[in-house]
């Protein structure tokens, strides 16, 4: 597109609605003869209006969409997620829904061994019963669980509670990046500098064990209260090997403003592929805005 390489300006700027989509694991080669820019298109589809919030997508044969909320303020009484609320599952208990999104929920508990915060996610159990979401959440969980950083959210423990897979990790007090900035957060230079080489770090310790994130953006990024940034939510994680990988091909998964070129294609991915997206939230820390939008996946 002939605009493709200019940055938007302020009054086009849609960084609020399109930093805050939703991660998207999109299955290409299941949709028969659909388009992949269609399909893209409809899977990442956001308001665009200022205050707008990240809303679920209908799904056809072949989708899955996934919307990740930060947070679940007042919970229905008859919502599932809310009604686990209390439960006490081997060392932890589980107290405060903190967030829910397609692939489960998180809550604050506590590890009772410790008496210390965590925060335990838990996968549904309808999802619990699909051998490729069990193994994709039991893989999250082990990578994290290999990493030694203080730029990443640590894992405490793992198991099964009645047919709810979960695992405990550490509980950060403070808001993602994407909140600060939504909030009127605006970084020097050098702020902006210092939280992308923390992240880095993080990416370091995860490319030094051979995984992938796929996911890097400002929503992953927890910034605790002085200003240590922990990335975290490796749903989408992977081994740079293609070997162990449980990505088919022809699958896109990520979220598209901060797809690289290979990733958006849906070809193999390396750690080159967080660098990029690495790159794309510096640039908008720097200008406040993303460097490419549009008003569709393909754009």
């Amino acid at each position: 597109m002939s605009n493709a390489n200019k940055p938007s300006t302020p009054d086009n700027d849609h960084r609020a609605p399109q930093a805050d989509q939703p991660t998207i694991i999109s299955d290409l080669s299941a949709q028969g003869e659909m388009p992949s820019d269609l399909l893209l298109t409809r899977a990442t589809h956001a308001d665009n209006s200022a205050n707008a919030k990240p809303q679920p997508v209908p799904a056809t044969a072949g989708d899955t969409v996934m919307t990740v909320a930060r947070d679940a303020p007042n919970p229905l009484a008859n919502d599932p997620y809310a009604q686990l609320s209390g439960a006490v599952w081997g060392d932890f208990r589980l107290e405060k829904l903190i967030g829910r999104g397609g692939m489960g929920a998180v809550y604050k508990g506590v590890q009772i061994s410790l008496d210390r915060a965590v925060a335990v996610k838990v996968l549904p159990s309808h999802l619990s019963e699909n051998e490729d979401f069990r193994q994709r959440f039991n893989l999250e969980a082990k990578a994290v669980a290999q990493l030694n950083s203080p730029h990443v959210i640590q894992v405490y423990g793992a198991g099964v509670h009645d047919g709810h897979h979960y695992f405990a990790m550490e509980y950060v007090e403070g808001a993602d990046l994407s909140q600060r900035l939504k909030s009127g957060f605006k970084p020097t230079h050098a702020q902006a500098l210092d939280l992308l080489l923390q992240a880095a770090r993080g990416l370091v310790a995860a490319g030094e064990q051979g995984l992938v994130h796929r996911d890097v953006k400002p929503g992953n990024m927890m910034v605790t209260a002085k200003g240590v940034v922990k990335i975290m939510d490796f749903g989408l994680v992977k081994l740079a090997s293609e070997a162990h990988s449980m990505t088919m091909a022809g699958t896109v998964m990520g979220t598209v403003t901060y797809f690289s070129p290979e990733q958006g294609r849906g070809e193999r991915c390396d750690q080159r592929t967080d660098l990029y997206a690495l790159g794309v939230v510096f640039y908008e820390l720097l200008t406040g805005h993303l460097p490419f939008t549009g008003g569709d996946a393909t754009s």
